[in-house]
């Protein structure tokens, strides 16, 4: 059809074969448009019942065959999309619960955190505050 630029369709569809040619010899880019009236004519308005020719194509066994799945289908997709609806609505509670639970958290992680030890008390030693009292006491023993 795109082929054929003297077909009454041709006009339907845009570019024509000549600015598609200029299009490409520019390096410019370009898609196709077609007009709904042709689209329409070649297979049907949207939603509308199939022609004829198709219908008398489709045994009728055949046809509720197709309605009774096409049916069935459609309410497994309705009992799907209420299934992802209670695992979301699932999900979004245990989110909250698990802020809350943070939140718990870090209250009780401030009541338990001790103060940090002081530099002048993690750098003295162990041992008598006055050494030379200590030295007379031992002296005042032994010569006792």
């Amino acid at each position: 059809m795109l082929e054929k630029e003297k077909s009454v369709e041709r006009t339907f569809i845009h570019p024509l074969p000549k600015d598609a040619a200029k299009l490409k010899k520019e390096h410019k880019p370009f898609s196709y448009t077609i007009a709904r009236e042709l689209l329409e004519k070649h297979y049907g308005a949207a939603g509308a019942q199939p022609s004829p020719a198709i219908q008398k194509g489709i045994p009728d066994e055949y046809r509720t065959l197709l309605e009774r799945i096409n049916m069935s289908l459609t309410d497994q997709l309705k009992v799907k999309d209420e299934q992802i609806r209670v695992l979301a609505q699932a999900i979004d509670d245990l989110s909250e619960r698990q802020r809350e639970t943070n939140i718990l958290m870090k209250g009780l992680q401030e009541r338990l955190l001790l103060a940090a030890p002081q530099p002048d008390i993690v750098e003295a030693t162990p041992g008598p505050s006055n050494p030379k009292k200590s030295k007379k006491r031992w002296w005042r023993l032994w010569h006792s």
